[in-house]
């Protein structure tokens, strides 16, 4: 995925939206799923929060329901309420 848009609202809050090449689309929260298969124009969909912890790995909140991509016991995209799980971080590995 790529970063489509970069910009900074405060002192540390970035928003991103991410793009996937292969389906030609966003990452996006839609009802109770993550897919990618969002547009650019659906700002309340595909904008992301991302907070970074001290070694590097971020989490990705949707700026407007608040709520986490993660993945799950299939290691598909899961959409979660709190941010608690490990599988909600994602780093370099």
């Amino acid at each position: 995925m790529q970063m489509a848009n970069l910009m900074t609202i405060g002192e540390a809050t970035t928003v991103w939206q991410l793009y996937n090449h292969c389906s030609s689309a966003f990452l996006q929260i839609y009802l109770k799923h993550a897919n990618a298969r969002g547009q650019q124009s659906s700002y309340c969909l595909t904008d992301f929060v991302i907070h970074m912890d001290a070694e590097g790995r971020i989490q990705l909140q949707n700026a407007f329901t608040g709520k986490f991509i993660c993945f799950n016991k299939r290691e598909k995209l899961a959409v979660r309420v709190s941010s608690v799980n490990f599988a909600c971080t994602f780093g370099k590995g």
